[in-house]
């Protein structure tokens, strides 16, 4: 039985890019009523504290309910081979949410599980992760906490992190540092710079150069400011779309022969959303419908 998480020592932090934190929110905001997650990669520093490069999602062949979730075995295992054999990247924790449960720390059956791992793995410790939906009136200042707006004006979503160790029989909540900017495992990944075992494919341009998007315009004749035409066009494409395919996302691209605009056809669970990028992109927003 373990007893409740204590405010942190000086030594009880977690470091993680912005692009990670970005990537829990979201899909936490997809999810309003159901719990989904995903787990953590990373290291751990000399004064073992972990820094997390990597925060994926359950994969398209997730299961969801109001208070339980079951994970795409064959999407985490490929997610586990991409960031061992490209970084040697480790499973360092896992994330979930609580949406609206009123529930902001790990219930007892994630305790229990979290003590079944250390049972059967020698690890120096276990991050897990809590996402949970509030309304923007329920906002407090606090050190555990970190807010992050959502696309909707009304919700916000609270991120607290508990550090739980092998000989410790209370986790321990954590201070949150941000790394700025996108992790360089998730920017390898959404390049197609480190490989697998093949058993999910990455569904978006893999090349160094706009090429393979010249290649979907059946023969029309595209405009040279393009902006996908671009190295650096692509590259940004690449990075906007990586996303979506570490949460479980298929995305399929395409050129629309009436304006020559860039569309991307977004498939998630049941879910399906069409995005169009205009020619001022990225200045100009993408539109989705």
């Amino acid at each position: 039985m373990r007893t409740p998480a204590r405010r942190p020592a000086s030594h009880n932090r977690i470091y993680i890019f912005e692009s990670e934190i970005e990537a829990m929110v979201g899909e936490t905001h997809r999810f309003p009523n159901q719990e989904t997650g995903g787990d953590l990669f990373g290291f751990w520093t000399h004064t073992l504290e972990p820094v997390v490069y990597l925060a994926c999602g359950p994969g398209p062949g997730a299961r969801r309910s109001s208070v339980r979730f079951h994970q795409d075995a064959d999407y985490l295992g490929a997610m586990h081979a991409q960031a061992f054999d490209g970084f040697g990247a480790q499973h360092v924790g896992d994330w979930h949410s609580h949406h609206t449960l009123g529930l902001d720390r790990p219930s007892g059956v994630d305790c229990h599980t979290i003590d079944e791992v250390f049972r059967n793995h020698d690890l120096p410790g276990f991050i897990a992760c809590i996402a949970t939906l509030r309304d923007v009136g329920e906002r407090e200042s606090n050190w555990s906490r970190l807010w992050c707006r959502t696309n909707d004006r009304d919700l916000t979503v609270q991120l607290q992190s508990f550090l739980f160790r092998p000989e410790e029989r209370a986790e321990q909540l954590c201070e949150w540092v941000l790394l700025p900017g996108v992790s360089p495992i998730r920017s390898a990944i959404s390049e197609g710079r480190v490989k697998g075992d093949g058993t999910r494919r990455i569904l978006y341009p893999r090349e160094s150069s706009a090429a393979s998007l010249r290649a979907q315009a059946n023969g029309l004749e595209l405009p040279d400011d393009a902006w996908y035409q671009t190295e650096a066009g692509a590259v940004r494409l690449r990075s906007e779309l990586s996303a979506l395919e570490l949460l479980g996302a298929r995305t399929t691209l395409r050129i629309l022969p009436d304006s020559s605009e860039l569309c991307a056809d977004v498939k998630h669970d049941r879910a399906r959303l069409r995005v169009t990028f205009p020619d001022g992109y990225p200045v100009h927003p993408p539109k989705g419908v």
